[in-house]
Parts: structure tokens; sequence; C-alpha cells
């Protein structure tokens, strides 16, 4: 069953009302005798005599599939899954780990990372992709070149196992970085921000998804420059591509700003399984489960498990919609038997597959959740104050709480025992387990 799709005048539909201004604008334009050459200029037409009739896209209707209730058993699909272990790293977050440095990178927010060892990558609204070596405790380079580097905000970033650096922007392009220096090379193919940067298990291809409304497989091997590095593209959305996740090399689940869920072969790109209008507005947040299932949380405040094996949902669960209002699910993570979820409604839950999916722990937060990461049983929230929250998976509780960034905590990774942050006051920060400080 179909859930209902989010009102015409919402931000969720904003493309599809772009989208028909555009063909409109068109339309009028032909009419008028007038069309734009590929440089912009206008350019007269012979004015046409009969007038064409433009219909405007509407949205269909459709009921909004009632939540289900508490009693949703899922029998022993999941009893693989609810056995895993919970791997623990032996390090001790109970108390505010030391901070190690902290480099003022930009005036300017900085919106995405990622660590190799210790040295992070750091994209920012300022164009720029930042590399810190934490160990130096200072920024080592600066990635901006002047006729091949970003034009406009970083979106994504991560490192490649050789040293690399594969980057994406609001600009539309990737920037394929050297290992040393700033020089860099621009891959083309995107039409529209890339949103989302996943790297597969094969270390030689990578995966973007666009508002364009395209996913894109990429040949990022070292080497000579080549002629393309574009091996393929998926068109199986209707509406901005916002999320992309693989699942060991040989599948895609993606999401977007219409609600849709689709599941892509990696070696074909072709759909093979996809749900229209999962959720009521954007497709906030995704994960797999295992080889088949997946689940996806929304607009809507509900996270949704799928199996690409059956033609409709397996469980509804409103962790994140109250009577008092809904919360975007900002992110979903497994972790062993557990599923976590962070939303905007300032909570992070912790739900069982033993359960039936119940939610077993949950933390209110004083902020809105801007980050969230999952490393071993320890679950880390970085908050719209700067805050940095460490929930543990075991004790279902909040270890410890620290000021991590003077603002919105835009993105956090982790090395081994060091924890990285950065975020809107434009400042890096590396911190370190107490036990590993000594």
């Amino acid at each position: 069953m179909r859930g209902r799709r989010a009102p015409l005048h919402s931000a969720a539909r904003a493309h599809e009302l772009d989208e028909d201004y555009m063909r409109r604008m068109e339309m009028a334009m032909h009419e008028l005798g007038i069309r734009e050459n590929e440089d912009g200029r206008e350019v007269a037409l012979e004015r046409r005599s009969r007038t064409a009739k433009v219909e405007p896209t509407r949205p269909t209707k459709a009921a909004l599939e009632p939540v289900l209730a508490s009693d949703t058993t899922f029998g022993t699909r999941f009893e693989k899954i609810a056995a895993r272990p919970i791997e623990y790293g032996g390090l001790e977050w109970d108390r505010p780990p030391v901070l190690v440095t902290k480099v003022n990178l930009s005036d300017r927010p900085l919106l995405c990372a990622d660590a190799l060892d210790d040295q992070v990558a750091v994209g920012g609204s300022d164009h720029d992709v930042h590399v810190v070596d934490a160990k130096k405790q200072r920024e080592v380079r600066k990635l901006n070149h002047a006729r091949n580097g970003h034009k406009e905000w970083v979106t994504c970033v991560k490192w490649l196992s050789d040293g690399r650096i594969l980057s994406g922007s609001m600009d539309s392009y990737l920037c394929l970085w050297n290992k040393h220096g700033n020089g860099c090379e621009n891959l083309y193919g995107h039409q529209g921000t890339v949103s989302d940067l996943v790297m597969l298990q094969d270390p030689q291809k990578a995966i973007t998804s666009s508002y364009d409304k395209t996913i894109r497989i990429w040949d990022v091997s070292a080497g000579r420059k080549k002629k393309t590095r574009e091996m393929g593209v998926a068109k199986c959305h209707s509406s901005p591509v916002l999320l992309v996740k693989a699942n060991n090399g040989h599948a895609l689940v993606s999401g977007c700003r219409g609600g849709n869920v689709s599941i892509t072969d990696t070696a074909t790109l072709k759909k093979v399984w996809g749900q229209d209008i999962a959720h009521e507005g954007h497709v906030t947040a995704l994960e797999w489960l295992d080889e088949n299932c997946v689940m996806s949380g929304g607009q809507d405040g509900c996270i949704r498990l799928w199996d690409r094996r059956c033609p409709t949902k397996l469980g509804t669960f409103p962790s994140h919609k109250h009577n008092s209002g809904t919360g975007a699910v900002g992110f979903l993570g497994m972790v062993g038997s557990y599923i976590v979820s962070a939303g905007a409604d300032k909570a992070v839950k912790v739900h069982s597959l033993k359960n039936d999916c119940r939610v077993l722990f949950g933390h209110k937060t004083d902020d809105f959740v801007y980050s969230c990461f999952v490393n071993g049983r320890q679950i880390f929230v970085g908050l719209g104050n700067g805050v940095c929250i460490i929930l543990d998976l075991q004790k279902l509780s909040c270890l410890t709480n620290f000021q991590a960034n003077g603002s919105g905590l835009r993105c956090m990774c982790n090395s081994g025992p060091s924890l990285f942050t950065a975020g809107d006051d434009g400042k890096f920060a590396a911190f370190q387990a107490m036990s590993a400080a000594g």
C-alpha cells in the first residue's frame, strides 16, 4: 500500500513545481518565437500559429498508511541478524575525552569529513577541502585548485585507500585530488548537486547520487587521466536523489526527495526493486539490515523495514512521530541486534530486532541532532549547539557529553582511539579516549 504524498506546496514537492514551471516557460518562449541557444542567448524563432496546451503535473492522492500496532512481529525472519555480537574495541568513553588539538580552518561552516589514520579530510561551504594531520596538530593541505577545484559548497568527501581524496559539491562535479599537492582531476557527468558519495569494496570504484535524479558509478583507479571515468548511470528516481548506501558492493539502496526507495544492481545499474512513496516527504535515512533487507527513515518520522523479495513493507515504526509533532529521521545505524535512530524531534532511540523492533532506550537531547555515527557499542551524537553526546548500547545509558565545537556539530568521524569533529564554527577538533590518552 502506498503512503500519502507530501502536500502540494511542501519542500518535498518543490522539484515537481520547478519542472512544471520550466516546461511552461519553455513552451511560452516557443509560442513567442524565442528560444535560447547553447550560450544562453535568446534567438528568434518563427512564431507558432497553434498554441499547445500544457497540462500541469498534479499529484495523485493516496491514503496514509496506518501505523502498525505495537504487536507487530517478525517471527524468525531476523534470527541471524539478531544473533550478531556487538564488537567492543576496549576503549573507555565513559568520561569526556581529552582534547588533542583544535584548528581554525575557515570562517564558514564545515559540512563533511572522512578520516584515514591520523589524516582527516574536511569539506566546507568555503569551497575547499582541508586536510588536517591530527598528529602534527595543523592543517597540512588546502585543496582548492584555481582551475579544477570546486566552485561551490563541498557536500561529501572520501579518502581512497591509496591516499587520494574524492570530493563532491553543489557545483555538480567531483574532484579527484592527487595524493600530494593540490592538483586534481574534475569528473563531469552530474547535472545537479552531488548529494552523497560511497566507496565500493572494489577500491577503484565510487558511487554518487545527485539532485539530477541519477546515481553514477566511477572508475577512480590511479594512473594516467582517462577521457571519461564515468562507468554507468542509473535512472531509478523521478526526483532528486538524496542518499545512497552500498551493500557488499553488489547492490545499492537509494532514497529521493519524493519519498521513493529503490534498490539497484551495481553490475548492471538496473533497478531490481522499488517502493513508490515509501515515506511522506523526503527519504532522510537508509541502512542495510542484510543482503536483502533495508530500513528507511523519512520526514514523516517513521522507520520502515523492507525486503526486496517482498512487494510490501515488513513493518512501520513511528519512532520519531508524536502527538505534539514529527521529527525527520536523520540517522539509521545497525549494530549487532540493535537499530539506532536519531531524529529532528531531538531524540536518539535504540530498537531491538530480538523484540520486534521495540524501543529499548531513548535519550532526549537539548538541541537538534546534526550528526551521528556508531562505533562498537558507542553512539556518538553531534548537536546543533556543538555538544557531543556519547551513549552506550550495552549499558543503555548516556556515558558523557562535552563541548566539541562552538556551534552546529555537522560532521564527526573516528580512527582508532581518536574522535574528530567539525562544524558551523569553522573549527576542527581532535579528541582521544581516556584509556588511550593514559
